[in-house]
């Protein structure tokens, strides 16, 4: 990433997709609305949080299975094949690619016989993940990175959600979200888990996961750098509109804060302490902190 940003501040270049009828699609977006295949030697948070329709399926050399990019891509249900070396100049832009998750393969300009196959009814599909009963003493909690993710979680019989990454609903909408949004999104959460454990985690952004609406200044290493409680704590206008929301939307049942990214005992207090001063003023506040 870092050679491509020199390069591209070198050349005064701005870095853009190939389409097959347009030369300046951006990740997630398309003019002509066409569904798109992603080809990429690299996919890392920062592109993938952008991804939304018409992004069908991704094909990479590089791609973590737990990393950033990986568990977006799980998250919307978007079939990723990595492991293909030089995909980009391999693969050319302008041909019709069939993406099997499932198996790791990629067809390039398959015939009917195979979309058929592939794609119709006689495609066998993802078989769903076995539901297990809960097991007294042994709680089961889920991660969420949305809020529409909770159905989910409530189908696989999860006993709470034990980490809800809420800045992934700033990333996927592109933009800083209100006290109301938030507090609106948050009673959605809890109404649906009626009374079951959440621990929600306040705004974990910088480094991979970066928030281009807060201005942050470039950094030699962001994952050291301004980043999870330090950067909340630089931000304490982030932090109150956060902890009022969080703490309107505990009137419907106890919720649970995690601060993200703690170092010491110190940033731990510290960021209480905003949270408190910034709900002070509130009744039947119902959170606990840790």
């Amino acid at each position: 990433e870092l050679k491509n940003l020199l390069l591209n501040l070198l050349n005064n270049t701005q870095s853009f997709l190939y389409c097959r009828e347009f030369e300046g699609c951006r990740v997630g977006e398309c003019v002509l609305g066409n569904p798109h295949i992603l080809v990429a030697d690299e996919l890392n948070a920062s592109v993938a949080i952008k991804i939304r329709k018409p992004t069908q399926g991704i094909i990479t050399e590089r791609c973590g299975i737990n990393s950033h990019a990986a568990v977006i891509a799980r998250s919307l249900n978007i079939p990723v094949v990595s492991g293909v070396e030089n995909p980009v100049r391999l693969i050319p832009h302008n041909q019709d690619i069939l993406v099997d998750g499932d198996n790791g393969t990629i067809i390039i300009n398959p015939d009917k016989a195979t979309l058929r196959r592939k794609t119709g009814s006689g495609s066998k599909g993802k078989t769903p993940p076995e539901v297990v009963e809960p097991v007294p003493g042994f709680r089961v909690l889920a991660d969420i990175d949305r809020s529409d993710e909770v159905q989910k979680a409530l189908s696989a019989m999860a006993d709470g959600i034990g980490l809800y990454r809420t800045e992934f609903e700033l990333l996927y909408r592109g933009h800083d979200l209100g006290e109301r949004e938030q507090t609106e999104i948050y009673q959605g959460i809890l109404n649906k888990m009626q009374g079951k454990p959440v621990y929600i985690r306040m705004f974990d952004l910088g480094s991979d996961k970066a928030a281009p609406w807060l201005g942050l200044k470039e950094e030699e290493n962001p994952a050291l750098g301004c980043r999870g409680a330090r950067l909340l704590l630089s931000h304490p206008e982030i932090v109150r509109t956060q902890a009022r929301a969080i703490a309107k939307a505990s009137g419907i049942s106890p919720v649970n804060v995690i601060y993200p990214m703690i170092t010491d005992l110190e940033q731990f207090r510290q960021l209480k302490k905003m949270f408190l001063d910034a709900v002070a003023d509130l009744e039947q506040v119902r959170v606990s902190h840790g």
